[in-house]
């Protein structure tokens, strides 16, 4: 008859182990199977919808007593968290802690450079963040003849033997410093509580004015307080119109031939509108009059001369004044800007009048990139990647 073995210590041990936690287990109440969880949605943690709606959250927080805008209560823990600081600190709304809602900062303000006939066609050259001044090296050349290329180089054919001369070219720089262009707004409490027309009259309003300033000075600046414009660069080219008080097929014709042939790819006519029927009324003169077959229209209503597209501005001169067409490739026009618009808001300026204050800078330099008209290689006559005709004598 066979004996079961006995058990050894460790599976003894094992055994007691599990009937002691059945035991513990068996003793503990009753689990509960079913649970209901309920969210709560804090206000605190609720964005706001736009700036309006947090400035009157700050006006209505420091205007009414005992009174504390959920919002805000977030910004106002940062500001106790804050308190170890020995300077100034982001976390405390009374030093700008409120205007650093996430939800507000991205979208202050769509970038000037997007606007205007001027702007997005210039060559853009971004400042750095620790810059508002500098300078580029830029080569010094006012006539293709020979020995004047590139500012001074030259080439030479040699038969063998002969001796070389050396050239060099010639630079110049082109200096920057920015300029501010500012918008200020007050905003009464009645227009605050009107939170999608405020947005719509401030947001839209300034940065359509820093806009236009920006474009305006492209061409007419006089580069104090402002970018240089290029009706008062030196690179200009200008002549005498056939007649004054219009423009007529010769004025056109000039105009082209001092086009610089470089440019002729990227040009464009800017016109002030009082010129549009002067360009539909072009025509050769002589036996008979012909409509000149230069101007034309795109399927989409856009007027070309020469092949260019003609753009109506805003900007431009009243007819029989200079600037009234100008022919230009803005990819030769400078642009220095930061890239953003600041903005900044306070209901302190004008508290007694129940006002926020809104203000919105811009700060933007330029120039032609060249600095004088060419002198051709063959030929007198001075061309440019900018040409005008004169005021009307």
């Amino acid at each position: 008859m066979d004996t079961v073995p006995e058990k050894t210590i460790a599976e003894q041990v094992a055994e007691g182990i599990e009937a002691g936690i059945k035991s513990a287990m068996a003793s503990l109440p009753a689990v509960e199977t079913k649970s209901t969880i309920v969210v709560t949605k804090d206000e605190g943690d609720r964005e706001f919808k736009s700036l309006a709606e947090m400035c009157r959250a700050i006006k209505s927080e420091a205007t009414m007593k005992n009174y504390t805008h959920p919002r805000l209560q977030a910004l106002r823990d940062m500001e106790i968290k804050a308190m170890k600081a020995s300077g100034a600190s982001e976390g405390v709304p009374a030093d700008g802690g409120y205007l650093l809602e996430p939800s507000i900062t991205p979208t202050i303000m769509m970038p000037i450079h997007d606007s205007g006939p001027f702007v997005p066609a210039a060559s853009k050259l971004p400042v750095s963040s620790n810059s508002n001044s500098g300078w580029i090296n830029g080569v010094d050349e006012t006539s293709r003849a020979t020995g004047s290329r590139w500012g001074g180089i030259r080439g030479y054919r040699l038969a063998e033997g002969d001796t070389k001369t050396a050239s060099k070219p010639k630079f110049r720089r082109v200096n920057w410093e920015l300029k501010k262009s500012v918008a200020v707004v007050y905003g009464t409490d009645e227009l605050l509580q009107d939170v999608a027309q405020f947005n719509a009259v401030v947001r839209t309003g300034c940065r359509e004015e820093l806009g236009f300033m920006a474009n305006d000075d492209i061409l007419n600046g006089s580069g104090v307080g402002g970018p240089l414009g290029i009706l008062n660069s030196g690179a200009l080219v200008t002549f005498a119109r056939t007649d004054a008080n219009t423009v007529q097929h010769g004025d056109i014709i000039k105009m082209w031939q001092r086009l610089h042939p470089r440019n002729r790819a990227n040009a464009k006519w800017y016109i002030n509108s009082e010129v549009e029927p002067q360009l539909d009324a072009l025509y050769f003169t002589g036996t008979t009059s012909v409509l000149s077959p230069y101007v034309s229209y795109t399927p989409a209503g856009v007027m070309r001369i020469k092949g260019k597209d003609v753009v109506v501005t805003e900007f431009n001169a009243a007819l029989g004044t200079l600037g009234d067409i100008v022919l230009a490739d803005m990819s030769d026009y400078l642009f220095f800007e930061k890239t953003d618009i600041q903005e900044a808001v306070s209901i302190h300026v004008q508290f007694l009048t129940d006002e926020t204050t809104f203000r919105f800078v811009y700060r933007c330099d330029g120039q032609t990139a060249m600095a004088s008209a060419i002198t051709p290689y063959k030929g007198t006559n001075t061309q440019s990647a900018f040409v005008a005709l004169t005021a009307a004598s």
